[in-house]
């Protein structure tokens, strides 16, 4: 072995650090097939992006058989924002995210607040 090669063996799903894409998830895949059946045709009027963003997240529980018209699912789908909100407040705590990052994503998780409200 060289000195220019690794001496920690690379992750079999990729280098430590790589971004997982998501679109490639299995569970990625059924909500765009789902999306495909769910939306509606273009009707050639400007769609706000709050209504974009509750369209994809609507699209997302509806392959899974829920929607956020659901009270029930509604709350779930708060609280898990909360754990996020919470789990970037620790990374932000631990020097993980940069203060200005940690804004950034508290504001879209504020739009992401609004989609049952728009549902």
């Amino acid at each position: 072995m060289s000195a220019a090669e690794p001496t920690i063996p690379e992750p079999a799903h990729g280098p430590i650090g790589s971004v997982i894409h998501l679109a490639q998830h299995p569970s990625a895949a059924r909500s765009r097939v789902a999306a495909r059946r769910t939306d509606p045709p273009s009707t050639g009027y400007d769609v706000s992006p709050l209504q974009k963003l509750t369209e994809t997240i609507q699209s997302i529980f509806r392959a899974r058989g829920m929607t956020l018209a659901d009270a029930a699912t509604a709350d779930a789908y708060e609280a898990t924002l909360d754990v996020v909100e919470l789990m970037m407040r620790s990374a932000t705590a631990r020097g993980h995210v940069a203060a200005e990052q940690y804004e950034t994503l508290r504001q879209m998780l504020d739009e992401m607040r609004a989609v049952p409200e728009a549902v």
